[in-house]
């Protein structure tokens, strides 16, 4: 109802400027809405947010930031996942239930030699829908889930635009999460039983972070960190961990990540990347590096706050909800 109200403004709006430039003798293009930040049919435009990497990446001061090997210094490094990006992968066909689900996850995600990892998961209330949704997948995944009301192990998970349907569902997330939430404590705390890595876990389904190593939970600090995100940079900041990787599908993480280290003096010292699984090769980037390539810009240099202009720009055109201005993209 309050999109329908916003439109029909726009119309009006749009109704009266064309009016007052036909008065006044002008030759206008006629259209119900401002072209400039909708298309003909009012929807309001939308960007790619990928396209600020492939920018910077052009430019010779920040090039050397951005790599497609993982950096040989990292090898004691920690370790955070942002563990939606995963759950937002619909199994692969050789994947048949619940259980092979969650052990398929752990192996793309952990690997035998960690010394510490964290793994974020988002609440349900700050997580879109996956984009390549249709309202037919929709009616298909209600019907799915009358079907399928528990999530166990031994119960079949359903692949590909099924699956995908299902996560517009916020009781099956929710319930999808506090499974691999379970799953991940149990796991975790088997595998500190017999090594020496310390595991984090910031899930909405508990109402603490929690600490798990040598075989043993603890409880660190309660769950208010607050959209995912955050969290992950929330994580580097209270680590005494002085090297980083996170793991992400999500462009908003390494570029909200300039903002929060030119304010956080502490996180300028450390060395921290961003593993971006949505790149193609996969590409790294030195966030603490491309942070200082950034002050000592010939242009950007010359800013307050550089890095907080930058992402201000990045916001204004192209992020998952926010209009950019027609043909005037992150470019200009």
């Amino acid at each position: 109802m309050e999109q329908n109200n916003r439109v029909k403004q726009l119309e009006e709006i749009n109704k009266n400027a064309l009016q007052a430039l036909k008065d006044s003798g002008v030759a206008v293009q006629t259209s119900p809405f401002p072209l400039a930040i909708s298309t003909a049919d009012g929807l309001l435009r939308t960007g790619s947010k990928s396209t600020f990497r492939e920018i910077l990446q052009k430019q010779t001061q920040f090039c050397e930031c951005f790599t497609t090997l993982t950096p040989n210094n990292l090898t004691d490094a920690c370790i955070i996942f942002d563990f939606m990006c995963y759950i937002h992968m619909p199994p692969p066909s050789n994947v048949n239930t619940y259980s092979e689900y969650f052990n398929y996850l752990w192996m793309l995600s952990v690997s035998k030699h960690l010394q510490q990892a964290v793994f974020v998961i988002d609440k349900p209330k700050y997580l879109p829908a996956p984009r390549d949704l249709i309202h037919d997948s929709r009616a298909k995944g209600k019907q799915i889930i009358t079907e399928n009301q528990h999530i166990h192990d031994h119960v079949t998970i359903p692949n590909n635009k099924a699956y995908t349907s299902l996560l517009t569902l916020p009781d099956f997330k929710e319930r999808l999460i506090q499974y691999l939430t379970n799953k991940l404590i149990l796991r975790c705390t088997e595998c500190t039983q017999t090594s020496t890595t310390t595991f984090v876990i910031d899930s909405p389904s508990l109402s603490s972070t929690v600490q798990i190593e040598k075989g043993n939970m603890a409880v660190r600090e309660p769950n208010e960190h607050g959209e995912g995100d955050v969290a992950i940079w929330h994580h580097c900041c209270s680590s005494s961990s002085q090297k980083f990787i996170i793991v992400s599908s999500d462009t908003d993480v390494w570029v909200y990540g300039l903002l929060i280290v030119e304010f956080d003096h502490h996180l300028q010292s450390k060395e921290i990347h961003v593993e971006c699984l949505n790149s193609t090769p996969k590409t790294h980037v030195n966030v603490t590096r491309l942070y200082k390539c950034i002050t000592v810009h010939q242009q950007l240099g010359k800013l307050s706050y550089p890095c907080a202009s930058l992402v201000a720009l990045y916001v204004a055109t192209g992020s998952d909800y926010w209009s950019f201005f027609y043909r005037m993209t992150k470019q200009f």
